[in-house]
Order: C-alpha cells, then sequence, then structure tokens
C-alpha cells in the first residue's frame, strides 16, 4: 500500500531498507525525554514529544544529516562572495 502512494510520487521503496518500526503512542506513565523509537525518512527524523498540555504528539525535526548538508554548502558560498568586491555594492549609501 505505501509502495502505490509513493510510486504515485515517483518514489519507490527499497526492499532492503524497508522495515516495520514499532511507533505507537509513549504511555502516559512516561513523564519526560523522547518516545520509544525515531526514524529517518525523505529528510526528516520523525519521533514522539509532548505537547505543552503534556500530550503525546509525533513530531518532525530535518535531519541532522541534511541540515549539516545545507550549512556547509551555505559557508562554501559565503566564503567564496566574502573577499568579491562589487562596484555597486556601496552606490545607495553614496548621496
Amino acid at each position: 500500500m505505501l509502495g502505490k502512494r509513493l510510486g504515485r510520487y515517483g518514489l519507490r521503496l527499497a526492499q532492503d531498507k524497508t522495515r516495520l518500526l514499532d511507533f505507537r503512542r509513549p504511555p502516559d506513565s512516561q513523564q519526560s525525554g523522547k518516545g520509544p523509537s525515531t526514524f529517518d525518512f525523505l529528510g526528516f527524523t520523525h519521533y514522539w514529544k509532548r505537547s505543552r498540555k503534556g500530550a503525546w504528539h509525533p513530531a518532525w525535526k530535518t535531519r541532522k544529516k541534511s541540515l549539516r548538508k545545507a550549512i556547509t554548502a551555505l559557508q562554501i558560498v559565503h566564503h567564496s562572495a566574502c573577499g568579491v568586491r562589487d562596484p555597486l555594492q556601496g552606490m545607495g549609501l553614496a548621496w
């Protein structure tokens, strides 16, 4: 079923990497911390988190590997453009 749904968007499952995870809501007796399982899928880390009211709900954040790659790419662009002089750069300040 998931394979068909992903197929509509041009994606497919890798059989050697595909497995079922126990991603059930953590017990209410667990007071803090994250839920029992987290997993990475499509560039996001999926995990359980407590809301401000104290209820468990699923949450997502950017996968650390993807975030590090994006930050590194931005740093390379920034450092390469840092020493470049633009003659029009100060034109707006000149009266």
